[in-house]
C-alpha cells in the first residue's frame, strides 16, 4: 500500500474518532438529563402510587366496616325465625321500663356493655315486639363491629323500631339525657332523636335504601358530639323494615379508625363531600399545617376529585387526590420542590458524578485510542500484507495437501500443489467432486456438525487406481465466509501395513485356537486316567493294609492330587485367556470348604515340623450359594504357595464374617505363613501369569507361576478381591474377601447340645481362643476363663495344642467332671476316647462337637434327622444301577466303587447304544452315564431314556468345569464331577434310597403288617410321651433320685419296644453316672436325652 494512501487513511481516522468521541458527549450529557428527567417521574409515580396505598387502606377500612354492617344485616334477617326461641329477660326489662317511666339501663345479662333502654313496649300485650328487640340488641352489643373495646374506638349509635316504640343507645345516655327522656316520654324522645335518620331514609325509594346498606352520610350533630359520618343499617323483616341501626364515627377518633399511625406519611390529607374541612387530627408539625392551608384554599380542584387518582401542579406544589367511595371523603396527598431535591439528592449528585466520570473516560478512551491503536494500526497493516504472502508460500512447501473449500458457493478457495497431486491432477470438477464426498462422509460421522473431524476417504483416481487419503477438516472463515479447512495426507502406505498386521493376527488366533484345543484334548487324555488312578486309590485305602503301605497309598494319592492341579490349572489358564471361564453356585458352607483344604494339606504340612492352625468364623457355618470348586482351587493354591515357602514357623488359614447386606454375605479367607515372603517390588507382578518373585524360586521349589494368576482372577469372576501383604524373611498374608448370596433354603441350625455344661479353653492363639469361644457358647456352653474359681463347677476342659505347646497335668489344675478334649493338627478326624481323654482333629467342626457330645454319654446326632431315617450304606444292594462308560479303567473303577457300596447288580455299558439296549432289556433304577461318548453321548441317551420314562433317574458324570456344561446337564438329576469319589456315589444312592423310601411299594402282606405295627407304637408313645417328660422333669427338680429311676426305666423300655437302640444306649449311660450323685451333671445329662427323643420320635 502507498505511503501517502496509508497517512490519508490515519487523518481520516482520527478526524472519524475524535468526531464521534464529541457527538458520544453531547449524546451522553443530553440522556443524562433524560435520566434526571425520568428519575423526576419516577419520583411522581412512586409518590402517586403511595397515595394510592395509603388511600387505599383507608378505602379497606370503610368497605371492611360497611362490609361487616351489612353482613351482620344480611345474616340476621335470614335467621329471624331461628331467633324466636332465644331467651331473653323480657319481663323484667318491661318491669324495669314501667318502673323508671321508659327509661333505663341494660345489665351483664342481656349486654356486653351498658346501653340505655327508650321504650314504651312493657305491657305484656308488646311482650313479643319487646323480646325481637332485645334479641337483636343482644347479638348487636356483642359484635365486634359494635364493641367499642374490640373495635379500639367509642362509637356513638342507637338501635330503633321505626315506630318510635323502642330506641337503645349505646354507649349509656349521660344522666342529663336520662332525665330528659323520662320527662319528655319514651315516644316523643325518640322521635327527636331519629328524625333526622328517618328523614335521610324516607329521601330514598325503599328498594335503593336496601340495596345501598350501610348508608353513608354527614353526621347529625344534635346530641353534642362532633362527628365525621353516619351510618344508617335497616333491617328487614318480610320485606317491612322493623329495625334501624344508626351509627357516627366521632372525629376525635377518625385518625385510629381509619388512619394507622405507622402508614400515615406527611402531606396525606382526608378532606369532607365539600373539601373544605380536614377530617381527623390537625398535624402538629407546622410545615404539615401549612400546607394544609394550601390544600384547602384549592377545594374547588379538589371537588372535582373522582374515582381513581387525579394529578395538579400549582405554584409549586404537585397535588394527588381521589374520593373515598362510600362517605365520599376526599383523600388529597400534596409534596413540593423541596421534598423532591430532599428525596432525590444523593441520586442527583450521583449522576452528575457519573457523567463527569464517563466524558473523562470516554476522551481519555480516545486519546489512548489514536496513540495505541490507531497509530500501530496502521504499521501493522504493512505487515499483514507481507505475512498474508508468506502464508500462502508456506502452504504452497508444506509436504500435505492443503485445500479450504466452501459449501455455500461450492467452490474450492484454496488448494495448494500437493492436494492437487494427490487427487490425480484431474479437472476442477473432479476435485469438487471429491471435496463433496468428503463433506458427506464427514456428515455422516457419529457426531455430524463437529467442528473438528478425520476421516478415511478411498478416492477413485483417474487412472483407474484405488487411493487411501486421510482427511482431517475443521470448520474456519475464510476471505469473509464460512468454509472448510482440509488437510490431505497420503495413508496407502498405512493401509498397506494394517493389512499385513490383520493377516498376522488371524494368523495367531488359528493358532491360539488350535493351541487351546490341543491343551484341551490333551487335558483330557491325562486327566482320564488320573481319574482312574485316583478312583483305584481310593479304592486301596478302604483295605486292610499296613501302616507303612498306607503310608504309601497316601502319598501316591497326594501325588496325583498334585499332578492333577496341575493339569486344572493349565486348563483354567487357556480358559481365562479366552474369557470360557464361568461360576456356578451351589449351595455350599465356606467353613466346610476352608476345612477341606485344611485336611488335605494338613498332614503335609505338620510332617514338615510346620505348625498348622485353622480357624473358622461361626457365621459362617451358614450355607450359602457360592462355587465351591473355585473356592476350592483358590484355598488349594494359597495353601500350596504357603506349605512351599514355608520351612518353619506357622501357617495359619482363617475364615471371617466381614458384613451381611443386600441379601450376600460378604466373607474373608486369609492365608498367612512364616516363609521366605515376598519383596515389595515383586508383589505387584506376582498375580501376573507365569511370574514368581525371581529366577531361584522355580529351581529352588517348583512350580509353574500360575497358581496366583488364577487365584486374582478366579476372585474377580466371583465379584470378589485378592490381596496380599509380605516382608521378605518374615512371611506373607493372602487375603481374599469374596460375596455369597444368602440361600433361604437353607435348614435352621440344630438346637445347642451342651447346654448347661461349663467348659475351660485353653489356647494359646488368641484369634483361635475367641472363635472357638463363641461357637461353644453357639453350641449352649458357659465358656469358663481359665483363671476362674477352683470352686465353680467344671465339666470339660478343651485344650487346642498350637506352636508346638503341649498342655500336662500340671498346667491343667481342676479335673473336670467328665472330661478333656484335646484339639491338635495331628489328631483323628474322629474323635478318639482315652478314658476320660479325647483327641480330635483341629480340621473339623463336627469332630470337635461329636468329641464334647461323646464326654456327655449323648451320640451326636443332627436333630433334623429322625433314628428312622438313617440310612446304611447297604441298602444299595436292592438299586439296579446301569453304567455307561467308554473308558475301561474308568469303567471298572465305578463298578468296583459302587460294589465297595454295597451294590451288587451293576450293569455296564461302552457307549450310549449299548446302555439304551441293556434299558430296553430291563429298566433300570439309576443311570450313571459319562457325557462324552462314540456314537450316542450322554445328552443324546438323556432324551432318549425320558422319552421312554420321563421319570428316569440320570447322572452325569464329567471332567469339565459344570458351569460350562450348565445348560447341557440341568435336565439331569445329578451331577458327578470326575474324579468320582466314593463319598459322591454315596450321596447319590443315599438319595436315590430316600426317594424310594418315601414312596414305597408293598411287596408283601408281612412287612405292612410290621409298618403298621410300628406306626402304631409310635403313635401310643407320642400319646404318653408329654406326660411322662413333665415326670421326669418333676423328680430332676426336686433332685427325687428314686422317683427319677422309676421314670427312667420306664421310659427305656418304651424305647426298646420302638427299636431306638441309640437312645437306649444314652440312656444306659444316665444310670451309669446314678451312683456319683452329681445332680448337676446328671440333668444335664436328662436334658440331653429329653432334646433326642423330642427330635428322634416326636
Amino acid at each position: 500500500m502507498p505511503q501517502r494512501l496509508l497517512t490519508k487513511t490515519g487523518r481520516y481516522s482520527r478526524r472519524v474518532l475524535y468526531g464521534c468521541t464529541a457527538a458520544l458527549s453531547i449524546a451522553i450529557v443530553g440522556a443524562v438529563l433524560l435520566l434526571g428527567r425520568g428519575i423526576i417521574d419516577q419520583y411522581g409515580d412512586r409518590q402517586v402510587a403511595r397515595f394510592v396505598r395509603t388511600s387505599g387502606e383507608v378505602r379497606t377500612e370503610v368497605d371492611g366496616l360497611s362490609a361487616r354492617l351489612a353482613q351482620f344485616a344480611d345474616l340476621y334477617e335470614g335467621v329471624w325465625n331461628l331467633r324466636q326461641n332465644d331467651v331473653v329477660p323480657t319481663r323484667r326489662y318491661a318491669g324495669k321500663l314501667a318502673a323508671d317511666r321508659g327509661a333505663t339501663v341494660t345489665g351483664a345479662d342481656l349486654t356486653a356493655t351498658p346501653v340505655t333502654l327508650i321504650s314504651s313496649l312493657d305491657r305484656p300485650a308488646d311482650g313479643a315486639r319487646l323480646a325481637m328487640a332485645l334479641r337483636v340488641l343482644r347479638d348487636v352489643s356483642g359484635a365486634p363491629l359494635m364493641d367499642a373495646q374490640k373495635l379500639g374506638v367509642t362509637l356513638d349509635g342507637f338501635l330503633y323500631t321505626p315506630d318510635a316504640t323502642f330506641l337503645a343507645a349505646f354507649p349509656a345516655l349521660r344522666p342529663a339525657d336520662l332525665r330528659s327522656a323520662r320527662e319528655q316520654g319514651p315516644q316523643p324522645f325518640i322521635r327527636e332523636r331519629i328524625a333526622a335518620v328517618e328523614q335521610r331514609i324516607a329521601s330514598s325509594a325503599p328498594e335503593a335504601v336496601r340495596g345501598r346498606r350501610p348508608l353513608w352520610y354527614p353526621a347529625d350533630e344534635t346530641n353534642g358530639h362532633a362527628s365525621v359520618s353516619q351510618l344508617i343499617v335497616p333491617m328487614y323483616r318480610d320485606n317491612a323494615r322493623v329495625l334501624t341501626i344508626a351509627l357516627t364515627l366521632p372525629d376525635a377518633q377518625f385518625t385510629r379508625f381509619f388512619l394507622r399511625k405507622e402508614s400515615r406519611r406527611p402531606g396525606f390529607f382526608l378532606l369532607s363531600q365539600t373539601g373544605q374541612r380536614s377530617l381527623g387530627d390537625l398535624p402538629a408539625d407546622l410545615e404539615e399545617r401549612r400546607l394544609l392551608d394550601t390544600v384547602l384554599a384549592n377545594a374547588d380542584w379538589s371537588r372535582q376529585a373522582g374515582a381513581e387518582p387525579t394529578t395538579f401542579y400549582k405554584d409549586g406544589v404537585f397535588f394527588v387526590s381521589r374520593r373515598i367511595a362510600g362517605p365520599d371523603w376526599i383523600a388529597v396527598y400534596a409534596y413540593r420542590w423541596q421534598d423532591v431535591w430532599s428525596d432525590l439528592q444523593h441520586e442527583f449528585f450521583a449522576g452528575m458524578v457519573f457523567c463527569v466520570l464517563v466524558l473523562g473516560l470516554l476522551w481519555a478512551t480516545a486519546a489512548y485510542f489514536d496513540l495505541r491503536v490507531t497509530r500501530p494500526l496502521l504499521s501493522d497493516a504493512k505487515k499483514l500484507i507481507e505475512a498474508e504472502h508468506f502464508s500462502k508460500a508456506i502452504i504452497d512447501t508444506l509436504p500435505i495437501g492443503i485445500g479450504v473449500y466452501s459449501p455455500e458457493t461450492d467452490s474450492i478457495l484454496l488448494e495448494n500443489s500437493v492436494a492437487v497431486r494427490m487427487l490425480g491432477n484431474v479437472s476442477n470438477e473432479q476435485r469438487l467432486r471429491f471435496y463433496r464426498h468428503v463433506m458427506h462422509e464427514r456428515d455422516a460421522e457419529p457426531v455430524p456438525g463437529a467442528r473438528h473431524s478425520f476421516i478415511e476417504v478411498r478416492w477413485e483416481r483417474a487412472e483407474g487406481q484405488s487411493s487411501y487419503i486421510g482427511v482431517a477438516s475443521s470448520w474456519t472463515r475464510f476471505g469473509g465466509r464460512s468454509a472448510v479447512l482440509l488437510g490431505l495426507v497420503d495413508m496407502n502406505e498405512r493401509k498397506a501395513n494394517e493389512i499385513l498386521l490383520m493377516e498376522a493376527k488371524q494368523t495367531a488366533d488359528e493358532a491360539n485356537r488350535a493351541k487351546s484345543m490341543f491343551l484341551a484334548i490333551v487335558g483330557h487324555e491325562i486327566r482320564t486316567p488320573l481319574h482312574g488312578a485316583m478312583g483305584h486309590l481310593e479304592l486301596l485305602a478302604r483295605s486292610a493294609l499296613s501302616l507303612e503301605q498306607r503310608e504309601w497309598v497316601d502319598m501316591t494319592s497326594r501325588s496325583f492330587d498334585a499332578l492333577l492341579t496341575l493339569v486344572n490349572d493349565l486348563l483354567d489358564s487357556t480358559k481365562l485367556e479366552a474369557n470360557a471361564l464361568q461360576i456356578s453356585p451351589v449351595p455350599m458352607c465356606p467353613n466346610e470348604v476352608l476345612e477341606r483344604c485344611a485336611r488335605s494339606f494338613g498332614a503335609a504340612i505338620v510332617q514338615g515340623g510346620v505348625a498348622f492352625h485353622c480357624i473358622t468364623d461361626p457365621d459362617l457355618d451358614l450355607v450359602v450359594d457360592g462355587d465351591d470348586q473355585r473356592l476350592t482351587q483358590i484355598l488349594q493354591n494359597l495353601l500350596s504357595n504357603a506349605a512351599k515357602f514355608t520351612e518353619r514357623g506357622t501357617i495359619t488359614i482363617a475364615s471371617r464374617c466381614l458384613k451381611r447386606e443386600d441379601g450376600k454375605v460378604w466373607a474373608r479367607f486369609e492365608v498367612a505363613d512364616t516363609g521366605i515372603g515376598i519383596p515389595a517390588a515383586m508383589q505387584s507382578t506376582i498375580f501376573n501369569p507365569l511370574a514368581q518373585a525371581d529366577d531361584s524360586i522355580s529351581r529352588r521349589f517348583g512350580g509353574t507361576g500360575l497358581g496366583l494368576f488364577l487365584c486374582r482372577n478366579l476372585a474377580h469372576l466371583m465379584g470378589g478381591r485378592i490381596s496380599v501383604r509380605s516382608e521378605p524373611g518374615i512371611g506373607s498374608a493372602f487375603r481374599v474377601d469374596l460375596p455369597f448370596a444368602q440361600n433361604t433354603r437353607a435348614p435352621a441350625p440344630p438346637p445347642p447340645v451342651l447346654t448347661g455344661l461349663s467348659v475351660e479353653l485353653l489356647c494359646p492363639v488368641s484369634q483361635w481362643r475367641g472363635m472357638l469361644a463363641e461357637r461353644l457358647r453357639r453350641w449352649g456352653a458357659t465358656v469358663r476363663p481359665a483363671e476362674a474359681s477352683a470352686a465353680e463347677p467344671l465339666h470339660i476342659r478343651l485344650a487346642v495344642e498350637a506352636d508346638g505347646r503341649a498342655w500336662h497335668a500340671a498346667d491343667l489344675g481342676t479335673v473336670p467332671l467328665l472330661g478333656t478334649v484335646f484339639v491338635t493338627a495331628k489328631g483323628p478326624l474322629h474323635a478318639h476316647r482315652d478314658g476320660q481323654k479325647i483327641e480330635v482333629s483341629s480340621f473339623t467342626r463336627e469332630g470337635l462337637l461329636a468329641a464334647l457330645t461323646e464326654l456327655t454319654g449323648a451320640a451326636a446326632r443332627p436333630a433334623e434327622t429322625p433314628v428312622s431315617m438313617a440310612v446304611d450304606e447297604g441298602l444299595g444292594a436292592d438299586l439296579d444301577i446301569l453304567v455307561a462308560e467308554d473308558d475301561a479303567v474308568n469303567r471298572t473303577l465305578i463298578r468296583h466303587q459302587l460294589a465297595a457300596l454295597g451294590c451288587l447288580r451293576v450293569r455296564v455299558a461302552v457307549d450310549g447304544v449299548e446302555a439304551l439296549e441293556m434299558w430296553l432289556e430291563r429298566r433300570a433304577d439309576l443311570v450313571i452315564t459319562d457325557l462324552g461318548m462314540p456314537r450316542l453321548d450322554g445328552i443324546g441317551l438323556l432324551h432318549k431314556l425320558r422319552e421312554l420314562d420321563p421319570r428316569a433317574r440320570v447322572i452325569a458324570t464329567s471332567a469339565s468345569v459344570s458351569a460350562e456344561i450348565k445348560a447341557d446337564v440341568e435336565q439331569f438329576s445329578s451331577l458327578l464331577q470326575k474324579p468320582v469319589s466314593l463319598g459322591d456315589l454315596r450321596r447319590i444312592l443315599r438319595q436315590e434310597m430316600l426317594s424310594r423310601t418315601a414312596s414305597p411299594t408293598p411287596a408283601v402282606a408281612e412287612p405292612v403288617r410290621a409298618d403298621a405295627l410300628d406306626a402304631l407304637l409310635r403313635q401310643a408313645f407320642r400319646t404318653e410321651w408329654n406326660k411322662e417328660r413333665k415326670s421326669i422333669e418333676q423328680a430332676l427338680a426336686g433332685k427325687d433320685m428314686d422317683a427319677l429311676r422309676r421314670r427312667v426305666h420306664r421310659l427305656q423300655g418304651a424305647l426298646m419296644a420302638l427299636g431306638a437302640d441309640a437312645l437306649v444306649e444314652e440312656l444306659r449311660g444316665l444310670q451309669d453316672i446314678y451312683s456319683r450323685a452329681d445332680w448337676a451333671l446328671i440333668a444335664i445329662r436328662c436334658h440331653q436325652l429329653l432334646a433326642h427323643v423330642d427330635a428322634s420320635v416326636g
